[in-house]
């Protein structure tokens, strides 16, 4: 169907979920950039992503806890929404054209292939 007018409904091909699970860090004096995250978000919107709506939940248990952020993204075209947002985390940085300087993965986290 063809539409003259672009609206908040029609505007993306698609839309679809990611998420990331933040592990809470070590306790610290002061704030700091999670630089692992936003290396993350570049690649997504360099797939031609865009960030529609971003929520984070807190979680918590005796083993742990951290934040989930959860995040809408949407898609212009059938092509960029048909790709799987699959990373190799052994060579994230190699095929991040954004990223100027190693981010150096957190050790903590599994990171599933």
């Amino acid at each position: 169907m063809f539409c003259f007018f672009k609206n908040k409904n029609n505007t993306y091909y698609g839309k679809k979920t990611f998420t990331f699970y933040i592990p809470s860090p070590p306790e610290r004096k002061s704030g700091y950039q999670e630089k692992e995250f936003d290396a993350v978000i570049e690649h997504i919107i360099s797939l031609g992503f865009e960030i529609i709506d971003f929520k984070l939940q807190s979680h918590s248990s005796d083993k742990g806890s951290g934040l989930w952020a959860i995040c809408i993204i949407g898609a212009k075209n059938k092509k960029v929404f048909e790709q799987k947002i699959h990373f190799d985390y052994s060579k994230f940085q190699e095929h991040n054209p954004h990223s100027e300087h190693h981010i150096p993965l957190d050790p903590d986290i599994v990171h599933e292939s």
